[in-house]
């Protein structure tokens, strides 16, 4: 049997991901003239608001994590003009009407940069949730994942050295992520380098929070993998951060998005028992408002991430008829089989 090379593989491989793109352009492209798009809540996950232009600060924070204001833009544009409605998380709560197309705006962690995107919401007056690690705030630290980006990125890694690293970190509780990182890079590597990389203060938090557009809701204080969690770690996480997020905004938050998407039904009945009305998770579906804004489906709504490597306007296409597209049904069984 003839030994097949490593260029061969890296060429099989990305004549299979030429195909699967051009299958979804089509499948997708097919479906919406068909008239096969469904009414449903949309929900779209967001991390950073990159800086409009290259700087010494763009190696910083994990690149697929943001996008630049023309890309926002670009992205709401395309649903406004798709018919879709933006709305908040109260309307969400109160109900939405059957027949409809919604889709509700959310950036996850509570990177400083987020008030950037501000003017672009009142612009469209797109409503946002914003969920917030509280720890990180409150003492001012870099998230993990982007020290461990910065510093491999540094140290001349790879981008598959790296995600490798912080995908076997997500599996350490996250104070040994914390000891490891110290140890490896030292304390300092906890310090953000600019606005760019920085948690929001929490003055900053509480003057984001005033503004009508904005609702802020729990994402636990570091940021734990609930599913990877024992109960009473889940529960201490999850009410010290409705403290924190209490005394720091003046409400207690009725909305929770589950760190790296990662719930079980240990999570869910938490939320429940704690009082939350909505929960978002980082499954890549639609979600149906007849039905999944029911009971505890709606501690577990759907949501959509964009993927950097891929076109904007055909991810924006392929969300709005996603049970026929192969790339989100790959991304799907993925997470099945993960």
């Amino acid at each position: 049997m003839s030994k097949i090379s490593v260029t061969d593989r890296g060429k099989r491989g990305s004549l299979s991901k030429r195909i699967i793109y051009q299958t979804t352009e089509f499948t997708t492209s097919l479906g919406l003239r068909m008239g096969i798009e469904k009414s449903s809540l949309m929900c779209l996950l967001f991390h950073a608001v990159l800086p409009a232009q290259e700087s010494k600060q763009s190696h910083t924070i994990l690149p697929s994590l943001g996008l630049r204001i023309g890309q926002y833009r670009r992205i709401f544009e395309a649903f406004l003009k798709a018919g879709y409605i933006f709305v908040s998380a109260e309307m969400v709560c109160k109900g939405l009407p059957v027949n409809g197309k919604f889709i509700h705006v959310t950036f996850d962690d509570g990177y400083f940069n987020n008030v950037e995107i501000l003017p672009l919401l009142k612009e469209y007056e797109i409503p946002a949730q914003i969920f917030v690690a509280t720890t990180n705030v409150c003492l001012n630290r870099k998230f993990w994942w982007d020290v461990v980006y910065q510093c491999m990125y540094k140290a001349g890694k790879s981008q598959v050295e790296i995600s490798s690293s912080i995908e076997q970190l997500k599996t350490r509780h996250h104070k040994d992520i914390f000891d490891y990182l110290v140890s490896e890079f030292g304390l300092t590597a906890f310090s953000p380098s600019s606005d760019s990389d920085r948690p929001l203060t929490p003055v900053e938090l509480k003057a984001l929070a005033d503004d009508p557009l904005i609702t802020v809701g729990n994402h636990t204080r570091d940021h734990i993998i609930m599913d990877r969690s024992s109960s009473d770690l889940m529960h201490e996480q999850v009410t010290g951060a409705q403290k924190d997020l209490t005394s720091i905004v003046g409400y207690e938050p009725f909305s929770f998005a589950f760190p790296n998407g990662n719930y079980n039904n240990d999570s869910i009945e938490l939320l429940e028992n704690t009082g939350f009305k909505l929960g978002f998770s980082c499954d890549f579906r639609l979600n149906n408002v007849k039905n999944d804004l029911l009971e505890k489906r709606r501690l577990k709504l759907g949501r959509f991430f964009f993927i950097s490597s891929l076109d904007l306007d055909m991810q924006c296409r392929m969300f709005r008829v996603p049970n026929i597209s192969p790339i989100v049904l790959a991304k799907r069984l993925r997470k099945v089989i993960a």
